[in-house]
């Protein structure tokens, strides 16, 4: 998964600049509808998400972009994307979740995401803290487009939402074999 944020405008520079995204060369895997294998014994606390529409129930950890300039989370993690003024998923403001639709050939933690509709509904726990949101936008996104979309990485000082982000096979994939989508869910606190 390659997911290229742009830094949304602010009214006030940055303290320092994020480093700039790039993609990798290596051919995504096809994809899976498969539910992950995740053994629900060695997940305890921390944030976790769920999504009862398509069977998700997975703990999230957080992560950044890495040394090569890709939000790429490891296998079988949903990530909570750090830096870019994104928060924690159920803080106030923008949280970008990313997982994998497959890993090694096996559906992965997002296998089901192209699943999600407009008014599902997307659990975030922290602690004994629930927080419900409601999905207003669930579609296929180009990357190229995804990188300036004002609801995954525009400012939003107002309201808790949360973005989904996997890959997503129906437009194809480019000549250096990555997919050339995302499939995007958007939902909003109620």
């Amino acid at each position: 998964m390659t997911v290229v944020p742009r830094a949304a405008p602010t009214a006030t520079p940055e303290p320092k600049p994020e480093p700039e995204p790039t993609l990798t060369p290596q051919r995504d895997s096809a994809q899976s509808a498969s539910p992950p294998q995740v053994s629900k014994s060695t997940v305890t606390g921390g944030l976790r998400l769920r999504v009862s529409d398509i069977g998700l129930n997975t703990p999230m950890r957080s992560g950044g972009v890495n040394s090569a300039g890709k939000i790429n989370p490891a296998a079988g993690t949903a990530m909570w994307v750090r830096g870019y003024g994104r928060v924690q998923p159920g803080k106030v403001g923008t949280a970008v979740v990313a997982g994998h639709v497959v890993s090694s050939g096996e559906g992965d933690v997002f296998a089901r995401l192209s699943a999600v509709r407009v008014g599902d509904k997307v659990v975030v726990t922290s602690g004994s803290v629930t927080r419900t949101y409601i999905v207003k936008r669930a579609a296929v996104v180009k990357k190229s487009a995804l990188t300036r979309d004002a609801d995954v990485w525009g400012q939003n000082t107002s309201k808790r939402r949360i973005v989904l982000i996997t890959c997503d096979d129906e437009l194809g994939y480019r000549s250096d074999g990555h997919r050339v989508a995302n499939y995007v869910v958007v939902a909003d606190a109620i």
